[in-house]
């Protein structure tokens, strides 16, 4: 609504004193009879506040740990002789695998390192007649997973709209300016990267055995080895020929446990006795047989790195009857899965924009207007017109 002052002084006949009228809104201007010319002052709206920045975006999740390293197979137990002619009182060292190769254990098969083949005269029972020696080596650990990417920061806001301007007598009053932009928020870290699963245990070596007359056929047999994680045992029953190794863990099945090794002919198959590794990558276990003079085979390597290599098989005591001998390596173990990787961090908040400006009076003076003539007016902010007595 216009708000309106009048200047009245002392004054001639027909003279229009001078006024002011106010406008705080939008309305029209009647102008009083007599006047020609009005000054104008006035101004728009304040501008908008800028608009605040996007939160930034988050880090992605960390990779997962790579799976650990398949451990190796057992080799198996060989046999400590006491050599004594059949029948003849003569006492002799104790040896194994000179000259009597189906009474040495064969070697584990390789995921990580598979125990080494026992084929050496190993000394004084005392020593080593019941210990079980060269397990297989544990695998390795997998590698680390890598840490996620770090997300990207948020879009800066839009800057604020300039304040809607006030019109009339075709003239315009501007609005404020519009405030300034908010920034983007910070972008979100990534995630860290999953530790590697840990390596498949070494499968354990099977124990030596003891004769202490080859002729009389008496004596002990060493037990066979445990598998590792998932990896099969040395076979538990003797055989004519021996003892079979314990299959490899594969990467999805477990191995299984060895057999005994049958008589050595023409026909068997180096794998006799010797377990089946598990799906996938599982090395087998080295065959039992004997007592033809051959001796006992190691175990396979495995064909997958996460799977475990087979273990050693070993061969009967002698020619005759006799079953006295080393017990068999157990089978490898598989590597364990790595572990998950953590989550991204979030993306901060953006920040908000800053506030619009107050209009600037603008004026215009000696406007022409018809006297007695209405003028509309479009007030954002307020325009206030003068004149002087006419």
């Amino acid at each position: 609504m216009p708000i309106g002052t009048s200047k009245l002084g002392v004054l001639g006949a027909g003279v229009v004193p001078g006024g002011t009228q106010t406008f705080n809104t939008p309305g029209t201007f009647a102008v009083p009879s007599g006047v020609s010319k009005i000054n104008l002052t006035g101004l728009g709206a304040t501008g908008n506040s800028g608009n605040a920045g996007g939160s930034g975006n988050p880090g992605g999740s960390g990779n997962a740990g790579g799976c650990g390293f398949g451990g190796g197979g057992g080799r198996a137990g060989g046999l400590n002789m006491y050599w004594s002619p059949c029948f003849t009182p003569v006492f002799g060292p104790y040896q194994s695998c000179q000259g009597k190769p189906y009474t040495c254990g064969g070697a584990g098969g390789g995921g990580a390192a598979g125990g080494a083949a026992y084929t050496t005269t190993p000394g004084v029972p005392a020593q080593y007649s019941w210990s079980a020696t060269n397990p297989g080596t544990s695998g390795s650990s997998g590698p680390s997973g890598n840490p996620g990417s770090p997300g990207s920061a948020g879009s800066a806001g839009s800057a604020g709209n300039t304040g809607a301007a006030s019109t009339g007598f075709c003239r315009t009053f501007p609005g404020g300016a519009g405030g300034s932009a908010g920034n983007g928020g910070a972008a979100g870290n990534g995630g860290a990267g999953g530790a590697g699963g840990s390596g498949g245990s070494g499968g354990t070596s099977g124990n030596y055995g003891l004769t202490n007359n080859w002729c009389a056929n008496n004596g002990n047999s060493g037990n066979s080895g445990a598998g590792g994680n998932g990896g099969g045992a040395g076979s538990s029953t003797r055989g004519p020929g021996g003892v079979g190794g314990g299959g490899g863990a594969g990467s999805v099945n477990d191995g299984t446990g060895g057999s005994p090794g049958c008589v050595y002919s023409v026909n068997t198959t180096p794998a006799c006795g010797g377990a089946a590794g598990g799906n996938c990558g599982g090395g087998r276990g080295g065959g039992g047989f004997g007592p033809g003079g051959t001796p006992p085979t190691g175990g396979r390597s495995a064909s997958n790195p996460r799977a475990g290599g087979g273990g050693g098989s070993t061969g009967a005591s002698g020619p005759s009857s006799a079953r006295y001998g080393g017990g068999a390596g157990g089978g490898g173990g598989r590597g364990n899965a790595g572990s998950a990787g953590s989550g991204g961090g979030a993306g901060g908040a953006g920040n908000p924009g800053s506030a619009g400006s107050p209009a600037s009076p603008t004026a215009f003076n000696c406007v022409s207007v018809t006297p007695g003539g209405s003028y509309p007016l479009t007030v954002n902010g307020q325009i206030v017109i003068s004149w002087n007595p006419q």
